[in-house]
């Protein structure tokens, strides 16, 4: 988002008896705390979409595991925003989610 620049990301995926955890951190700068917590409130509402960019899921078993809950990160936590010297807001977030098992598991 404008004001909010992002200077690494970091995924990671784990299987695990329910199925896929994914993590995605996120670290980087903004203009002003306001701008980071835009950013996480965006972060929170971002839905899955469909992969052929409709609004409708299709009931495969990828997109099974997100009906009740559309969400993309079911957490978004804001680790500390601290001032850098330069003025800026240094801000860190982790976010998670849960995928479906993976077939033949």
């Amino acid at each position: 988002p404008e004001g909010v620049t992002l200077s690494s990301w970091d995924f990671k995926r784990e299987e695990t008896d329910e199925g896929a955890r994914i993590t995605v951190r996120m670290k980087g700068e903004a203009e002003s705390s306001k701008a980071v917590r835009e950013f996480k409130n965006e972060l929170d509402a971002l839905e899955v979409e469909s992969l052929d960019g409709s609004d409708e899921m299709s009931d495969d078993a990828e997109s099974s595991a997100f009906d009740e809950d559309p969400r993309r990160f079911k957490t978004v936590k804001m680790g500390a925003i601290n001032a850098s010297k330069d003025g800026s807001q240094r801000f860190d977030f982790d976010c998670r989610s849960e995928g479906p098992k993976e077939e033949g598991d």
